[in-house]
């Protein structure tokens, strides 16, 4: 795929390898920098975003020729299992695959699906097979900002729906839940933190995400006809846009330089994020008190 980009001139040859397999390896440096210094470097790390893009192609593809559900799940766990062994079996891939698989089977025999459970035992079974994975920042980060979403966005949501568009304020809601969650987290591990991570992430996420099925759809059809590989000007010319817009903020070096959190206050935080959810049967100004 990378040999197919290079040989197309593709720019941003080295965002799209990461942005599909999630391997950093031959990222630019200054471009790396600056995506960790906006808080949008999870767009370079396999996640569910991609991977639901990615479920989205294969079932649209699927559907086109009527095949049954049954067979179409055992297809999505072939597929999603040669895509989590392509991403060298990262946590975040290896988490976002089994929780759509969940999500799917759920949906396809009519069962509540409950994704806090179902993120617990994610979790739970990495846990069992690696222990180590606990210290790592990958399973941290990853794990840290699905559960922020699970247990904040609806919250954020309904406050922020008053005010906003209910689109807007659904896609405001995931980013804020998202920067609230990994705050401290990102303060912990590297004593900086950047005021302009949810502007950085409202403009460039959704930009990115069209950039991203192009790539995936260029790319294929690139590969078996390549007088199709002109599509890759569209990933391109948005992929473009993201990369200045983030050179751009993080030249304005408004990131804040912040040390003494510790891990008890971690532990705080997770506590008042579920004391805030729809988890816990209080009403609203008991919660807030006890937060």
């Amino acid at each position: 795929v990378y040999d197919f980009l290079k040989d197309n001139d593709t720019k941003y040859a080295d965002v799209g390898y990461a942005m599909l397999f999630g391997d950093d390896t031959l990222l630019d440096p200054n471009i790396k920098a600056s995506f960790r210094n906006t808080g949008i470097a999870h767009l370079l790390a396999v996640s569910g975003l991609h991977v639901s893009i990615i479920i989205m192609i294969i079932d649209f593809i699927l559907k086109k020729f009527k095949c049954p559900v049954v067979p179409k799940i055992i297809m999505l766990i072939a597929f999603l299992g040669f895509y989590c062994y392509l991403c060298d079996f990262s946590v975040s891939v290896i988490r976002a695959s089994l929780m759509a698989l969940f999500a799917l089977y759920a949906t396809s025999r009519g069962k509540a699906y409950d994704n806090l459970s179902v993120l617990s035992l994610i979790a739970s079974v990495i846990l069992i097979i690696n222990p180590l994975q606990i210290s790592y920042l990958s399973f941290i980060l990853s794990f840290s900002a699905v559960h922020s979403i699970i247990i904040l966005s609806k919250p954020i949501y309904r406050g922020l729906s008053k005010l906003f568009y209910p689109k807007f304020a659904s896609t405001l809601a995931l980013n804020i839940s998202v920067q609230l969650g990994l705050l401290l987290t990102n303060i912990y591990y590297f004593n900086a933190f950047n005021p302009l991570g949810i502007v950085c992430n409202l403009i460039s996420v959704p930009i990115a995400t069209v950039a991203f099925v192009i790539l995936i759809a260029s790319t294929i059809m690139g590969t078996l006809l390549p007088f199709m590989s002109f599509a890759l000007n569209g990933y391109e010319f948005l992929m473009d846009i993201v990369v200045k817009f983030n050179s751009f903020i993080a030249s304005l070096d408004v990131q804040m330089m912040i040390s003494g959190v510790t891990l008890a206050s971690l532990v705080f935080v997770i506590a008042a994020e579920y004391l805030l959810s729809e988890h816990t049967f209080m009403k609203g100004k008991t919660k807030v008190v006890c937060c």
